[in-house]
């Protein structure tokens, strides 16, 4: 006959873990190949996205969408100016040099930095 008692306690014996004294070492192994993959995948999209948009640029350079963008802006402003009253302060009508369609494309640049700085802070708090 086996020993009841003995069995018992020999099942309870396999059923801890080990304790090892390199746990801690392993741990640490493996959390720096994951934080070094992972630097690594920043690093291939961040770089790849600058490729990207370096070709961005060079076609939009090319395309001369910019001169096209300033002709009709300037048009729309023309537009713009013909349909207020003729009896708006003289800074507003376009006399003044804070005036024209680069005013406001310089409106737009700010609002868009704008946009994406709450767009980071949105991001980063989370």
């Amino acid at each position: 006959m086996s020993n009841l008692d003995f069995e018992g306690q020999l099942e309870r014996m396999f059923a801890q873990a080990a304790a090892d004294d390199d746990d801690l070492a392993f741990a640490r192994a493996v959390s720096r190949r994951l934080d070094r993959a992972w630097i690594l995948r920043w690093a291939l999209i961040g770089g790849l996205g600058l490729v990207g948009a370096g070709v961005a640029a060079v076609q939009l350079a090319e395309s001369d969408i910019i001169e096209r963008t300033l002709a009709l802006s300037d048009q729309a402003f023309r537009l713009v100016m013909l349909s207020l009253p003729h009896d708006l302060p003289a800074w507003l009508a376009g006399d003044g040099a804070a005036s024209g369609p680069q005013t406001v494309w310089v409106f737009v640049g700010v609002a868009l930095i704008g946009l994406g700085g709450a767009a980071w802070r949105a991001v980063s708090d989370n």
